[in-house]
């Protein structure tokens, strides 16, 4: 490990990855080995230099930043999916409509991610990070299913890819639900759109007046994933 040196202090975090100093801060929180909740978020220098200078103030001695910061590249290296991993949203909103519907309903359970110590009784990780529930465009959608994934933080060690195994399981649960069909030359693509629309809105509505029971909501039900299938 490259450890850099100021005034004779270490510079343990190099990146500039700001996904990465964000995640380093919020393990460090969780861990409850230093306070990090004043630092700063907006870029990834900012952050990356008020975490070695915490990391310098509160652990003084150097074999034990060592050791941290090897305990936290570990924790890196399970809880953030690299970009590549969200690549299959990004000229598909359906998937991505679709996706961030999932984790905003799914239970811990369904989602196959054991809630955190101490979680508050009744809410999902995507209640408990408190993310948008009306996101208005497809970029801000992917935006909180990335912050999404990336909040979970996954206990190390050992380094099982838990993220990229969910990842995985739900990307092909999508390729189950919505094939695309040929599309057909003489149907223009208004109206193919407008009878998507109809089809989806028809189905939901169909959906919303049919008796339930209990209160939770299944998303990943066959009624509910007519709404992405044209």
């Amino acid at each position: 490990m490259v450890v850099h040196y100021d005034n004779g202090r270490q510079h343990l975090i190099k990146t500039r990855d700001l996904r990465v100093c964000a995640f380093y801060a919020g393990w460090l929180g969780v861990n409850k080995i230093i306070n990090t909740r004043d630092i700063p978020h907006q870029d990834a220098e900012s952050c990356r230099q008020a975490l070695n200078k915490l990391i310098n103030q509160f652990i003084p001695n150097a074999e034990q930043r060592a050791r941290l910061f090897s305990d936290m590249e570990t924790a890196r290296d399970e809880n953030i999916l690299p970009l590549e991993s969200f690549d299959w949203l990004e000229q598909d909103e359906r998937a991505t409509f679709w996706l961030w519907a999932y984790i905003c309903k799914a239970g811990d359970y369904e989602l196959g991610i054991d809630k955190p110590a101490n979680a508050e009784f009744g809410k999902n990780w995507y209640q408990r990070m408190n993310l948008s529930v009306s996101p208005t465009s497809h970029q801000e959608r992917i935006n909180i299913i990335i912050s999404f994934f990336d909040n979970i933080i996954i206990p190390t060690p050992p380094v099982n890819h838990l993220k990229r195994q969910v990842m995985d399981r739900l990307k092909d649960q999508w390729k189950n639900i919505y094939s695309k069909p040929a599309p057909l030359k003489w149907l223009p693509n208004e109206e193919d759109a407008v009878l998507w629309a109809w089809n989806s809105l028809k189905s939901l509505q169909e959906e919303r007046n049919a008796p339930t029971i209990g209160l939770s909501l299944n998303i990943s039900t066959p009624g509910m994933s007519t709404w992405f299938t044209p």
